[in-house]
């Protein structure tokens, strides 16, 4: 990876690991992803927004691009006012939130608690094990680009 590996070690208080490498630039075109998302089209993506991505609008826009249908509400008191989902054009396929506690909320109401949920924050400070009690599928950072959402999206059917 050319890069270097170290370790500072303070006696009584721990060590800290230290790494570098060489990394490209992903690459932003939706096209090697397209065919993996056209089993997706038109599903509904849930966006609850409370605020903590402060990319509403780019991640609406994200979801749309990708052929997907955003659906968004403004914070957890809206979750009680959607609707069941019964029937197909009822039904979200997956759930974007932007804290893990909006995601545990969710895992307590019985129509989300088996729907995918995908977690967006500028700053993810969840361990992977707290990410899984809190039902949280994947999680990644924002602001972030169709195509990791796309590709986040074609990770759960």
């Amino acid at each position: 990876m050319n890069g270097e590996m170290w370790v500072e070690s303070d006696f009584g208080h721990g060590s800290t690991f230290f790494f570098t490498c060489k990394l490209g630039i992903a690459d932003t075109d939706l096209g090697p992803i397209r065919p993996m998302l056209r089993p997706f089209k038109g599903n509904t993506i849930l966006f609850i927004d409370e605020g903590h991505t402060g990319c509403k609008d780019q991640i609406k826009s994200a979801i749309n691009m990708l052929g997907l249908t955003a659906v968004d509400v403004q914070g957890q008191e809206a979750l009680t006012k959607l609707p069941t989902p019964t029937t197909k054009s009822h039904t979200y396929d997956c759930i974007i939130v932007d804290n893990s506690q909006t995601a545990r909320k969710l895992r307590g109401i019985d129509k989300f608690k088996h729907i995918p949920i995908v977690m967006l924050a500028p700053v993810v400070s969840v361990s992977l094990k707290t990410a899984l009690e809190d039902g949280i599928s994947s999680y990644m950072t924002t602001p972030c680009l169709p195509v990791d959402i796309g590709n986040v999206s074609c990770s759960h059917p």
